[in-house]
């Protein structure tokens, strides 16, 4: 039994039975490892997830090409490629806006207006037109030209203003009587990264003075809030930061920051943003994670599941809510895979306060979800909202059948059937952290004695086998037992 040439003799193998019990141990190391280097890198021990968002697929004829969405309400969607403008209603597409000898560089609804917002480049660059589409009145309006400028990263309204930032300044322009204003200016920066990548409104149909401004600034990784200053000059803004760069922890303000900001919405007085590839929301000064983790996928890969962990989206372009006044919270995200469709719910104040299988279980409307370190429970409302919303629709209840992405489901609360080919799991007894935990403890204590007993037996036998070398120069004796009559011969 010997290696390759002029390696050392190979060791005898070890039987199957022999080989699984020195590979136990070291198997048990590395899944832990592995799994603190991917809740470290992921910064998903720091993340508080929250049930309320149900993502669905929303198929796109022919729009590889997107740059941003808009949407109305659940029906209407305008999406912005560098050639146009189109509407989606009813799954069917149409034309709103062609441009010709140009190229569309940024985009925005503006709900309150009824009016598409958007930014041309001419083909020879450098010179900029914005512009105002009417979608009740069907016409555009030249707002303004602009040259020698930098294409807008973000644009937004408020009251009878546009805002529209730069990588080198924000600026508002007044839609009635054209006057526009510098309201920041800008530090260059070599990779053109500065200035706003994102803005959204709240409250935008106000006068601008109640409104205020949310804005990612991707240089410093941060999230801010402003608002306008009252007085006789010049509009101005006071800014203020609200997040701050760090590792993307949730939690309450001064706790909770941000990893890597990308967009921001503001939809029926919540706000939303894209954390990498997690949809987060600051809600009553906290900071929590509705969707998906930090860590983008690529578009083949990726996934959407009603676990809010078990999501995973690719690189996000864009982020769209529906207009205030619309019966159900809805929102579209952007990304390099097509458009995500999420159904927006309420938080949960009757099921997420249970953090037990047992009484999560025990109430009826409520599920329980656990999976990759995390535990949920749910209203099994939400649950239904999302398997109606996949394409083709599923059964909510099939979710128990069998674990979805490392997640697994009890749904016995709501009202489903134990299925006929796996065995329900047990309820988590009251008071302890998993429902194996007492066995894990118990298994453990047997193998230590276990491998202690026969730890002893080996020391005592070599310990014999030492003395009979001393005295008699051999490792084993041999005994014979003589009959009375081999004795006397």
């Amino acid at each position: 039994n010997c290696g390759p040439c002029g390696a050392e003799p190979m060791p005898p193998a070890k039987s199957p039975g022999e080989f699984m019990l020195a590979a136990r141990p070291l198997r048990g190391i590395a899944l832990a490892l592995a799994w603190g280097l991917f809740s470290h890198a992921s910064g998903s021990s720091d993340r508080h997830f929250a049930s309320g968002a149900w993502p669905s697929r929303l198929a796109l004829p022919s729009q590889a090409d997107a740059k941003a969405v808009g949407l109305m309400n659940e029906e209407t969607m305008y999406i912005a490629t560098p050639a146009g403008i189109s509407a989606l209603e009813g799954g069917l597409l149409f034309p709103v806006i062609e441009v010709e000898d140009a190229s569309i560089t940024s985009f925005h609804l503006c709900h309150h207006r009824g009016s598409l917002l958007y930014e041309t480049i001419s083909r020879e660059g450098g010179h900029l037109n914005l512009y105002e589409y009417s979608l009740a009145a069907r016409r555009k309006v030249l707002l303004g030209e602009l040259r020698d400028a930098v294409p807008a990263a973000a644009l937004a309204c408020v009251d009878r203003l546009l805002l529209r930032a730069s990588p080198d300044r924000l600026i508002s322009i007044d839609l009635q009587r054209r006057v526009t204003s510098v309201l920041l200016h800008f530090p260059p920066t070599g990779d053109g990264a500065g200035g706003f990548s994102s803005l959204a409104v709240s409250y935008a149909a106000d006068v601008y003075q109640e409104a205020r401004i949310y804005a990612v600034a991707p240089q410093s990784g941060s999230l801010l809030r402003l608002r306008f200053v009252e007085g006789a000059g010049p509009l101005a803004v006071q800014q203020e930061t609200i997040l701050h760069s760090g590792s993307g922890a949730d939690g309450q303000l001064g706790v909770a920051s941000l990893r890597e900001p990308l967009q921001v919405m503001w939809s029926q007085g919540r706000l939303f943003f894209l954390d990498g590839c997690a949809l987060r929301e600051l809600d009553d000064s906290a900071v929590r994670t509705l969707l998906g983790q930090p860590i983008c996928e690529s578009p083949v890969d990726e996934v959407l599941e009603p676990a809010p962990w078990a999501s995973r989206i690719s690189k996000p372009k864009a982020i769209a809510g529906v207009a205030p006044g619309t019966a159900k919270n809805r929102a579209v995200i952007l990304t390099a895979a097509g458009v995500v469709q999420i159904a927006l719910d309420v938080e949960d104040r009757t099921c997420a306060p249970l953090l037990s299988e047992g009484k999560c279980s025990a109430l009826a409307g409520c599920g329980w979800v656990e999976g990759q370190g995390e535990q949920l429970c749910t209203p099994c409302s939400g649950l239904r909202l999302w398997a109606q919303g996949q394409q083709p629709a599923v059964e909510a209840c099939d979710l128990q059948l069998d674990r979805r992405q490392g997640t697994r489901y009890n749904l016995l609360a709501c009202q489903c059937e134990v299925p006929h080919s796996t065995v329900p799991p047990r309820p988590v007894p009251e008071g302890t952290a998993s429902g194996h935990l007492g066995a894990h403890i118990v298994a453990a204590a047997f193998l230590l004695l276990a491998g202690f007993g026969a730890l002893l037996i080996f020391r005592r036998a070599s310990r014999r086998a030492a003395v009979l070398r001393e005295q008699y120069g051999v490792d084993t004796a041999e005994f014979h037992t003589f009959a009375d009559d081999e004795a006397l011969q």
